[in-house]
C-alpha cells in the first residue's frame, strides 16, 4: 500500500497541473449571460431593421438567432411538468 500512495499522489498532481491551466484558458473565452442576451437582442434588431426582407425571411432569421440559445422543448417540458 505504501508503494501505491506516491504514484497515486503523483498522478493526481499531474492531472491537476494539466486540467487547471486549461480550465482557466477556457473560462476566458466564455461569454457572460448578459453578453449572450445582448448579442441575441442585437441580432434580432438587426434582422428586423432590414426592411427589404420579406416577413417570412425575417421570421426564419429571428427564429434561427433565438433558437441558438433557447431550448423550446426543454422549456415546454418544465412548464408542463407531469402533463408533458
Amino acid at each position: 500500500m505504501s508503494n501505491y500512495r506516491p504514484w497515486l499522489m503523483f498522478t493526481v498532481i499531474l492531472a491537476l497541473c494539466t486540467v487547471i491551466p486549461s480550465a482557466a484558458l477556457a473560462a476566458e473565452d466564455v461569454e457572460t449571460p448578459l453578453q449572450v442576451v445582448m448579442k441575441t437582442v442585437d441580432g434580432v434588431i438587426a434582422v428586423l431593421a432590414q426592411g427589404e426582407l420579406s416577413e417570412n425571411t425575417r421570421k426564419r432569421q429571428v427564429k434561427n438567432i433565438i433558437g441558438r440559445h433557447f431550448d423550446f422543448e426543454a422549456m415546454s417540458n418544465r412548464v408542463l411538468a407531469t402533463n408533458w
